[in-house]
């Protein structure tokens, strides 16, 4: 009955292919280790709520993991060098965004970037030369202001980031305001931007 993140046992078990334990209870878990462990549906379902953009990294991990250890047995002979190839998946064509930076295409996100209908003019900014935007969907919104602040020359510390008129945290990915602020899957999500206080 011990819970782990899932990422974290793999790489316990895959890293040393002996281990059978488990690293907390000691209780045995037979030859096959990873093939005992048990997901606890109702735990998932907590964290991808509460961390979106975790079970994407997680996959990623397990993915090169699970890579890293099939190179392991094809060096002792124990696989087939075929299926390196196998496992391996072609690489998707990437895209760059009007940063110039590489946007992988299962992480393509597009969403509009609009100035904020504010009342007080001084809070009002200029509009971006394009509204509709795309990027990786773990780009945060900190790296958002930092594209209005390269485009409008506003201090960064001077932009306020909205979406459905709440502001959001720096730190928030643009995947994370979509399925916990916009939660409208049928349109593109509409993020806001004005000043915080008046140009002196």
């Amino acid at each position: 009955m011990c819970t782990f993140c899932k990422g974290c046992i793999h790489r316990y078990f895959t890293e040393i292919p002996n281990r059978n334990k488990c690293p907390s209870c000691q209780c045995e878990l037979g030859g096959k280790p990873l093939d005992t462990i048990v997901k606890d549906i109702t735990l998932q379902n907590i964290v991808d709520w509460l961390i979106p953009d975790f079970k994407e990294r997680d996959d990623r991990l397990k993915s090169k993991l699970l890579i890293t250890a099939n190179e392991r047995r094809v060096k002792k002979g124990k696989l087939p060098p075929e299926i390196l190839i196998k496992g391996q998946q072609k690489e998707q064509p990437e895209e760059t965004n009007e940063d110039g930076e590489k946007i992988p295409q299962k992480a393509k996100f597009q969403f509009k970037l609009l100035p904020y209908a504010e009342e007080d003019k001084h809070l009002k900014m200029t509009e971006l030369p394009k509204k509709l935007k795309v990027a990786d969907a773990q780009k945060t919104i900190f790296l958002v202001k930092k594209h209005i602040h390269s485009n409008t020359e506003e201090p960064i510390d001077n932009i306020e980031v909205l979406c459905k008129g709440i502001i959001v945290s720096d730190a928030h990915t643009l995947e994370w305001v979509k399925r916990t602020k916009w939660q409208n899957n049928s349109r593109v999500p509409i993020l806001m931007y004005k000043r915080k206080k008046h140009i002196v």
